[in-house]
């Protein structure tokens, strides 16, 4: 499952979703928040009790 944390917005829709042909997963994360705000997220993939994933952070500012 994905875990998300997100500060200054809101997760509006979330997939995980395995790629065809590859034992590679793909996360999308549609993120809403006010024009000019600084967006903080970090996300990974757990499962079996542990994280199945590397972190990854990311700031994003909507125009």
């Amino acid at each position: 499952k994905p875990v998300l944390t997100i500060n200054g917005g809101k997760a509006d829709v979330t997939t995980l979703s395995k790629l065809p042909g590859s034992d590679v997963w793909r996360l999308v994360v549609d993120v809403a928040s006010d024009s000019g705000t600084l967006v903080e997220m970090t996300a990974h993939v757990a499962g079996y009790e542990r994280k199945l994933s590397e972190i990854w952070s990311f700031q994003w500012v909507k125009p």
